[in-house]
């Protein structure tokens, strides 16, 4: 099956109304233009420094800066998770004119160059305050829609009428933009040496939630999968006879079996977005969450998830008892890979609170943790597992993309994506348990 990433996440995170083509990108701001800037600026990937002056023009670190953003408002991850996740890093030496973070992590994710490609000049050199010209922001679109996984082999060809002053280097992106609706052209000509305006790079990446590729990226969800979700609470060593309590050594062992059979830890974010764009699903996918948030999921947990190359889901409360993750740790969990997503501000039994009390802890708490970690939080889990129908649809509502029960059983095609099953990993549970939840076998 053709890999097709962006589709419905993406749809999911814009979702306000299409650019008007009768914007005269070189002239005025229609209402339509001005609608998208504020849209684009209410999903926090327009730094507070390229709020204004939209007329100057952008500079080539800038427009990294607004990339870098984007991705990780698109992906809900930090731009470190999504190189640790690609297996990259920044190389603090690639270019002699700067280190900047943004720029470096570009250049490392292929999202941009030296300016050797388009100029000649010294491999080592990015030239950060110079200005962008049109063709090489479609180069910079079109390797941004590559992280992403877009198809974008063989697009018509734009025939703008200056097509011949169009570079050969860039020529392949500008119609991959064109064809996307992405760029737009003026009495048919593209300008390729033209200047990029703050608010044309603005809106250059706030139009991919909803051009043609996007839709084309829009396959039907993957009916073929199922994954077994396992759920953890508490790991650590504990003389108790507490059920949640999962010994450091049995976990690890866990982790070891999944390492040493091929599994593939996803998160939940992750899995969400395959089933619902037509990704393919690996064939030994597992999902790993943890309840609660307990600090020992930060000091014992992590550690060992890095040591063997996973991640997982982490549903956190967003008052932050005592015994639970700090925003502090929270952040620096994200920044590492993990998904975290809400698990209500308090732990309430939603099924036992009147409806509008259900939902404020649903809504509440996913402001409180996007307020915290900076990114949309789009994984949901149910306090006691208790839900009902009404709950889970409250959920949705709410913006979430996927809700886990403790309903027992694989996540598969015929549970709504706000009803998902999954295996509760307990006290003593040793690797055999394990292997029987992997085989779908019912547990000993």
């Amino acid at each position: 099956m053709k890999k097709r990433i962006l589709g419905f996440a993406l749809a999911l995170i814009f979702t306000t109304a299409p650019f008007s083509a009768a914007y005269a990108l070189f002239g005025g701001v229609n209402r339509s233009a001005s609608d998208d800037i504020t849209a684009a600026i209410s999903k926090g990937f327009v730094p507070a420094d390229l709020q204004s002056d939209y007329d100057s023009k952008i500079t080539r670190a800038e427009f990294c800066r607004l990339a870098v953003k984007w991705l990780e408002v698109a992906t809900g991850r930090t731009i470190n998770g999504i190189l640790a996740e690609k297996g990259l890093r920044r190389d603090n030496g690639a270019f002699t004119d700067t280190s900047d973070s943004d720029v470096l992590a570009a250049y490392a994710l292929g999202i941009i160059g030296s300016e050797a490609a388009s100029t000649g000049t010294a491999p080592e050199r990015f030239n950060p305050a110079g200005q962008l010209d049109r063709q090489s922001a479609a180069v910079m679109i079109r390797n941004i829609c590559k992280v992403l996984g877009l198809e974008t082999k063989n697009p018509p060809p734009s025939r703008f009428s200056d097509a011949g002053d169009i570079s050969e280097w860039s020529a392949a992106a500008v119609d991959f933009c064109a064809a996307a609706g992405i760029l737009e052209r003026r009495d048919g000509l593209f300008g390729p040496l033209e200047r990029v305006s703050r608010r044309e790079g603005i809106l250059m990446l706030h139009r991919i939630r909803h051009n043609e590729l996007a839709k084309a990226g829009a396959a039907k969800p993957t009916e073929d999968w199922s994954v077994p979700v396992l759920m953890y609470h508490c790991v650590e060593d504990n003389e108790t006879n507490n059920a949640f309590y999962v010994s450091v050594a049995d976990f690890e062992a866990h982790l070891r079996y999944l390492y040493e059979n091929d599994y593939r830890t996803i998160t939940m974010r992750e899995l969400t977005r395959m089933v619902t764009s037509g990704e393919e699903v690996p064939p030994r996918a597992v999902v790993l969450t943890f309840d609660d948030g307990y600090i020992n999921n930060y000091t014992n947990v992590l550690p060992l998830l890095e040591k063997y190359g996973m991640s997982g889901t982490v549903y956190a409360l967003s008052f932050y008892p005592g015994w639970a993750c700090t925003p502090e740790m929270l952040r620096d969990m994200n920044r590492r890979g993990m998904e975290i997503g809400s698990h209500t501000k308090s732990h309430a039994n939603l099924t036992k609170l009147a409806p509008e009390e259900a939902v404020d802890e649903i809504t509440r708490s996913k402001e409180a943790l996007e307020r915290v970690l900076g990114i949309e939080i789009t994984s949901f889990a149910y306090p006691y597992g208790a839900y009902n129908t009404e709950l889970a649809q409250a959920v949705k509502n709410a913006g979430y993309q996927s809700a886990v029960s403790m309903t027992v059983g694989h996540a598969s095609p015929g549970q709504s994506l706000f009803e998902l099953r999954r295996y509760g990993i307990y006290k003593g549970d040793g690797v055999e348990r394990l292997k029987r939840i992997l085989e779908n076998k019912p547990p000993a």
